[in-house]
């Protein structure tokens, strides 16, 4: 799916408003006194974010449907240690906090090697008899995630200075990768 199309679009559209209507400061009155255990800071918050990815992959492996014995038939492992930049737009309040993250890679190349590995030898599947390494370049990709957390330790006696907020959240990528310039190794 692509976050292009006019579904995905809609989508993102109405969280945005959602977040600008949830995001209202609530009325206060003017003799309430201040809560030691909320947070200092309250609102709406838009922010740049840049990230540096270290010590990260992403992997797919599959086996063959019709012999269960080979399983993974293939592994590939994607090294994600670049640089993405974006957006994080937060609201922050007494009761909940609402967060969406978007990122697009930066990073051209990714620092390590993509791996792929095999495992097609009937009798022994669990010896690896194909190895490859590649350099491994980043194609545009993008991450989304969307996260809302709500108080809840009131709600269960906890004293005031525990702020207990279960977090439920949402995470869409669309990574695209290219290899190049490969080594590959057969084995036995």
């Amino acid at each position: 799916m692509d976050i292009r199309t006019g579904r995905w679009r809609g989508l993102a559209c109405a969280l945005l408003i959602l977040l600008i209507i949830l995001s209202a400061p609530p009325a206060r009155a003017m003799t309430e006194a201040p809560v030691l255990s909320e947070p200092a800071v309250e609102g709406f918050f838009i922010s740049p974010k840049l990230r540096r990815l270290f010590n990260s992959h992403t992997s797919y492996q599959f086996g063959d449907p019709d012999n269960h014995a080979l399983n993974p038939l293939s592994r590939l492992e994607f090294p994600l240690d670049s640089w993405w930049g974006g957006l994080e737009i937060k609201g922050r309040y007494p009761r909940f906090g609402l967060g969406i993250e978007a990122l697009r890679s930066l990073s051209p190349e990714a620092d390590g090697k993509m791996r792929d590995s095999d495992w097609d030898d009937d009798e022994n599947p669990g010896l690896r008899t194909i190895y490859s390494e590649s350099d491994n370049r980043i194609n545009p990709s993008h991450t989304i995630r969307a996260d809302v957390d709500l108080k809840v330790s009131d709600w269960l006696g906890f004293p005031r200075r525990v702020d207990l907020r279960p977090v439920i959240g949402w995470r869409w990528q669309r990574l695209r990768f290219v290899t190049h310039d490969g080594v590959q190794s057969v084995i036995g």
